[in-house]
Parts: C-alpha cells; structure tokens; sequence
C-alpha cells in the first residue's frame, strides 16, 4: 500500500440557517446555489480497464487492472442470523508489479441505494470457495484473480407458504431483490467504475448464480416532506480527491434525536443520536466520509462508543454504509453520556473540520 497524504484548501461557506435549534424545530433550510463539478462520471457494463492509482517522482508507479463482476447468489447465513449474498470478481493485473485487488478500490453492493455491509463470519462455516482474505493476494502482473466476497443482506419480511404442485412448504421475502454492484474508487479521483445488476431468486434456498446484467440507471427513492423539514446544508469536504480540485460536496443534515442507549459492558450510560441527510454528490459517500460530527453535555464532548448488537433505534452499520447520490439515509451515532439529564447538544460540519459551514442542534434528553 502507498501512503497518499491529501491537503484541503479552504472552502467558501456555503451553509444556511446555521445556529441552534431546538429537537422539535419545523424550519427548514433555505435554497442554495447548486456547486458546479465539471467532472465526468461513468459507469462501464459489468467489466473493464481501470488505472486507479498513478504518482509521479522517481518513486512514481502506476496500478492498473481489468476488472469484471462475474456472478452473484445468495449465501447461507452469518453469524448473526442474517440472510447474505456473495458476489464474484475478476481480476487481472495489468501493472508491472505484484498488486492485489484491494488496493485502493471498493467493491459495494447497493440496496435501494444505500450500500451493505461487508462480512465474513458465517453460522455454519464458510460455504464453497469464499475465503475472505482472497481479495488481498498479492497477484503477479498479467495473472488474473478471481474472489468472492459476502455481503449481509437488509432485513426483510419473510413468508412461508404451501407449494401447489408438491405440497411443501416454500419461504419466500417479500422485498425487492434487485441490487446494484459498483467496483469504484473514488477517493483518488477516479469517477470511472464498473457496474452491474443483479436480482436474487425469491427463494431463500436458492443457492443458485443468478444472472449478472448491465447496471441500471438508478433513481434515488424520494425523501418525505417531513424528512426533508428541518434539513440544512453543509459543504461535506470528504477526502475525495476531487474535493481538493475545488468541486463542493453538498450535503443536507439534521440531527434528529437523542435517546438513551444500553448501557456500556462497563457500566456507562449512553445516548443514541439520529441523524438524517442526503448525499447530494454525483459519488456514493459514507456518513463518516461525508461529515464530522460532535456531541456535548453542558459544553463538554462526549466520547463516541459502539453497540456490536443492533437495537430498536441503533445500528452500527449506518455509519460505514456507502450511500449513492440523492439518497436519503438515517444514521444513528452513540456516545458515552456524562449525566443523565442534560440535553445533547450537536453540531455537523465538512469532513476534517473544513471550512464548509457547521450546523448545530440542541436535543432534549429522551
């Protein structure tokens, strides 16, 4: 892996409605002038060349590779009890050193465009041909790879019924099963990635490789008038190097509550913040990528902490999952509480605290 070291330049502040605001607040951001990005994004069918990593110097290289989405099928439970699908990739190396497939890309599978999480813990063992350490080999120049890798799949409602023809009883879910896979890498300015489409069979016991097509042109489900209330803009100066270029990354925030957690496996009492916002990039970012946020207790911060478990108002894998543009996402952060009855006050601003503007709310305590 090569240490890249990204410097950001001072944004102008393009925020609105900044300042405090109480957690049952009915005003809403004011409109923006939308940032220009003149960059060109595209998404390949299925396979292709990318060079997605290049420096200069004498130390300079470049890492380049073909890339394909061969297939995808469903996968037999995680370790949490979870339905997954594993989808395969290709690889070949088309540098002129040893590189492996990870290096500086990602590979993301998208529901309804919010992304899954990545795992490797399976309930029985891991099924045939999944290693989930064969996306980092190291492969030689010119040799091809190819790997699974497991995603958990969304929660989704489950129902069991009588086969006509055989008289067994079939489980189905009721959801939609069409998913998107990106092969991408953003974070060194590269808008080009490779995609696909892929639907699940609705049987759950369907191992079976279902078919890979072209990906589609996504259409981002629209956000609620009540989801949209209370939103306000920030600049979120992810470490997308694109960024650095001067191309604004907008996004809309609110943070929307503050409920006791469980407490800590030392004792610690917590408190679950919601947040809402949408992602209003060309690029699929993260909630950590796309904004720093803080919480306090009388002016105080409070320190962050996880929950390994989801709860009814708790997940973890909010935070990390990749969200496509103009999607909105709810994300839930925890900290560690320093008494249990102050208000939670909070404030959002550009990722690494960049000059980007800074929202902030108070919270009573629920």
């Amino acid at each position: 892996m090569v240490a890249v070291v990204l410097l950001f330049p001072t944004i102008d502040n393009l925020i609105n409605n900044t300042g405090n605001h109480s957690s049952d607040s009915s005003s809403s951001s004011s409109q923006t002038t939308e940032a220009v990005d003149n960059t060109t994004y595209k998404t390949l069918d299925i396979s292709g060349e990318l060079k997605y990593y290049e420096s200069s110097g004498s130390t300079g290289k470049t890492l380049a590779g073909k890339f394909a989405i061969v297939g995808a099928q469903r996968g037999p439970s995680d370790c949490n009890g979870q339905p997954t699908m594993l989808v395969t990739y290709q690889f070949t190396n088309l540098s002129k050193e040893s590189t492996s497939a990870q290096d500086y890309l990602s590979y993301s599978v998208y529901h309804q465009g919010m992304g899954l999480r990545q795992i490797g813990c399976f309930a029985k063992g891991n099924p045939d041909g999944y290693n989930m350490r064969d996306i980092s080999n190291n492969v030689q120049p010119k040799a091809t790879h190819e790997f699974k890798v497991a995603y958990e799949m969304p929660d989704q409602a489950v129902r069991t019924f009588q086969s006509q023809n055989t008289g067994q009883d079939i489980t189905q879910i009721d959801q939609d099963l069409t998913y998107d896979v990106r092969i991408s890498n953003y974070s060194r300015n590269l808008p080009t990635s490779i995609g696909a489409t892929i639907t699940l069979p609705q049987d759950v016991n369907d191992f079976g490789a279902t078919d890979v097509t072209k990906p589609r042109t996504f259409e981002a489900p629209s956000a609620t008038a009540d989801f949209k209330n209370g939103l306000q803009r920030i600049i979120g100066n992810s470490y997308v190097y694109s960024d650095v270029l001067g191309a604004n990354k907008q996004i809309d925030v609110k943070a929307v509550s503050a409920k006791r957690g469980p407490d800590t496996y030392d004792g610690k009492h917590t408190v679950i913040v919601t947040y809402q916002w949408i992602n209003h990039t060309k690029i699929p970012l993260t909630f950590n990528d796309a904004m720093t946020e803080t919480a306090y207790q009388n002016g105080v911060e409070l320190e962050k902490t996880v929950f390994s478990d989801p709860t009814d108002t708790y997940s973890v894998t909010t935070r990390d999952a990749p969200v496509m543009p103009d999607v909105p996402m709810t994300t839930t952060m925890a900290y560690k509480l320093r008494d249990d009855t102050s208000a939670v006050s909070v404030d959002v601003q550009g990722y690494a605290n960049s000059d980007g503007g800074k929202a902030d709310w108070t919270l009573n305590l629920e």
